[in-house]
């Protein structure tokens, strides 16, 4: 049973996916300037123009089957004659064009005897008979995917000037788009070389926000963590217990977050302090705290700040147990000087 329910599953994530990826074709009214052979007096002619890029089969919603009786191809371009008993008895009949990697695109086709309806079908967002306009936009759409600004607002520009330019377009939009991502990305590079890794990050995020598809920067984003990442802070600093005596031998380490809230715990050695208590250590950017350790003294944590040269001395506290036998010598001494 469960064997089943999964295969049922993956056919129809199979399917979601090919429905999910099937393109749109879209069609228009347009006089084909062919000549169309004599028909009888109860039919009619339908004549679908289309880029000779795509291969159409043709369905009918009131026929078993279209009588597809001719193909002329003239100029790059295919012209299907298709031939229709006219009649009453055939209104609402729709006409359904198949092409591969597409959507099926349905025609309405109220025909009258002797009738001939001509229709142009193509691809709104290809590059091949779609107009001046449409040509272009699409041309420059493809550019603006490639990351390729420059050459795509030359298309949009060119858009702009077709006769065919609808009267509502996005292409001014797209214009401000390919300027905003060359602006950002010159601002980003220059950051970049400046070693601003995370200013530049932060530009060439932005780039993706309008352009996800910008391989140049999605490749930036990631050099700058790397880069980031391996910038080192000069940490310097002496090392003293709470009689300012220099302690030696003190652990340093890189810590990180621990389970509990503001707690912190020490996770690579980076170095240690000399006889005098002083020590100068290089510190990545994935360390914002390091931790001071030795026996029998409390661990020191402190926050480093960005700065490319930082310098923190620490002043170690004992543990209690330690503390404790201090305090007693304190007092064992005091009654010895008494006596």
């Amino acid at each position: 049973m469960m064997k089943k329910n999964l295969s049922g599953l993956i056919m129809l994530l199979l399917l979601t996916l090919h429905v999910a990826g099937q393109k749109t074709m879209t069609y228009e009214a347009k006089d084909s300037g062919l000549a169309v052979p004599r028909v009888n007096n109860d039919e009619a002619v339908v004549i679908i123009s289309s880029p000779d890029l795509y291969e159409l089969s043709f369905e009918s919603t009131m026929d078993k089957a279209v009588n597809h009786y001719n193909t002329v191809n003239e100029s790059s371009y295919n012209y299907y004659f298709l031939k229709f008993t006219a009649g009453d008895l055939y209104r609402g009949r729709k006409l359904e064009i198949k092409v591969d990697g597409y959507d099926k695109t349905v025609i309405p086709i109220p025909l009258k005897a002797k009738e001939v309806l001509s229709f142009y079908v193509y691809d709104p967002d290809g590059m091949v008979g779609v107009g001046c306009y449409f040509q272009n936009r699409n041309e420059g759409n493809d550019f603006f995917e490639k990351a390729m600004y420059v050459e795509a607002k030359e298309k949009y520009k060119l858009a702009l000037e077709c006769t065919d330019k609808p009267e509502e377009n996005d292409v001014a939009k797209r214009i401000e788009d390919a300027d905003m991502c060359t602006f950002l990305r010159r601002k980003a590079d220059n950051a970049f070389s400046a070693t601003n890794y995370e200013e530049a990050e932060e530009y060439y995020k932005e780039v993706l926000s309008i352009n996800a598809n910008d391989e140049y920067c999605t490749t930036r984003v990631a050099d700058c963590e790397e880069a980031f990442a391996n910038i080192s802070r000069k940490v310097y600093g002496v090392v003293v217990n709470r009689d300012h005596e220099p302690l030696a031998k003190v652990e340093i380490k890189g810590a990180v977050p621990g389970a509990k809230k503001n707690k912190y715990v020490g996770e690579k050695s980076i170095g240690f302090t000399d006889e005098n208590g002083q020590y100068a250590i290089l510190l990545k950017q994935q360390y914002d705290v390091i931790e001071f350790s030795t026996p029998l003294y409390k661990k020191v944590y402190m926050e480093i700040p960005r700065d490319s040269v930082n310098r923190v001395d620490i002043s170690m506290k004992p543990a209690n147990a330690i503390q404790g036998i201090s305090i007693g010598n304190a007092i064992l001494n005091t009654l010895n000087e008494e006596n």
